[in-house]
């Protein structure tokens, strides 16, 4: 009901108006819950990319270890091309396409294609089982964060240390058991503190940010870039011999000194040494340890001699 008021103002709300009005407004102000989008996934549940979460956005996902795959593993159990997820007529098959150890889906080797349901598990090697299942838009960013906050350093966006570690370990092991080359590159920013002094730790950091990409645009799919710690990088290279690991770490160190990044109305230019420790059949290091202590002693004769400079250990 409206009051109209004596002096023929405005009118006033009766107390039922005023009521409804509010009861209206709170209705207004009510957050609307966001239409939920189903997606379909693949999460990798164990091995040294256990949390990763790939979305399915094609008609069909080739998993294994060539850098070509749709979804590719880093595990040297699996083959270079291990199965194929297809949708067809709505639904998805898995079927593996010849691989050196199989494909099993919820502990059955298959051997034609099989029809996935949520929460599939499909294992493609004894250290790599990933699933199949579908989940709401939200829960697989939410995975995704947390993936990228395990693995991965926040300012540079590469590999951080922890993972560094881990896929080192697993490395040598490789590289033992199959005699096969091992190169590691330990990089090191020449005068960064002066840097830092200079330009504040903001410009240090946009330094760190432009080599981390230039570092991760100069070497192969399969090779790991990682962040060290302060302004020190890593760089493990599969197969690579001694030769080819200094080539490496000379095309890296060119790369870096022609590097100008620019912050606050000028340009910051640096260089950087590289240590350099490759083990083969010729040469064996008994621990993960000793390979590190060989390129880090490598790094430390870099600077001794000058820095901008790569030397073998």
């Amino acid at each position: 009901m409206t009051v109209v008021s004596d002096d023929g103002g405005v009118p006033e709300l009766a107390p039922e108006d005023e009521t409804l009005a509010v009861s209206a407004s709170r209705k207004s102000q009510e957050i609307v819950p966001p239409v939920l989008q189903q997606r379909t996934v693949i999460k990798v549940l164990t091995g040294l990319e256990a949390g990763r979460v790939h979305v399915v956005t094609t008609e069909e996902v080739i998993v294994g270890r060539a850098s070509t795959c749709g979804l590719r593993i880093d595990d040297s159990s699996l083959s270079r091309q291990h199965c194929r997820i297809r949708r067809t007529g709505g639904s998805y098959f898995v079927e593996d396409l010849g691989s050196r150890n199989g494909t099993q889906v919820n502990g059955m080797r298959i051997k034609a294609p099989m029809l996935l349901e949520d929460g599939a598990l499909i294992q493609l090697a004894a250290g790599t089982i990933i699933m199949f299942s579908h989940q709401e838009d939200l829960e697989v960013q939410a995975e995704q964060r947390l993936y990228a906050s395990a693995v991965l350093d926040p300012l540079t966006g590469l590999h951080n240390r922890r993972h560094l570690d881990a896929r080192l370990k697993a490395e040598f092991a490789f590289a033992n058991r199959h005699g096969t080359p091992l190169s590691v590159l330990l990089i090191d920013i020449d005068h960064f503190k002066k840097i830092n002094d200079t330009h504040g730790h903001a410009g240090g950091d946009a330094a760190l940010r432009v080599l981390a990409e230039r570092l991760q645009r100069a070497v192969r799919t399969e090779d790991i870039v990682a962040r060290y710690g302060g302004e020190e990088f890593a760089i493990i290279a599969r197969g690579i011999e001694s030769a080819g690991a200094m080539l490496l770490a000379e095309r890296v160190r060119e790369t870096a000194a022609k590097i100008q990044v620019p912050h606050e109305d000028v340009i910051i230019a640096f260089t950087i040494s590289v240590g350099v420790a490759s083990m083969s059949k010729e040469r064996l290091f008994d621990s993960v340890a000793s390979v590190l202590k060989a390129a880090d002693d490598a790094l430390y004769k870099a600077k001794e001699l000058g820095r901008n400079r790569s030397v073998r250990g």
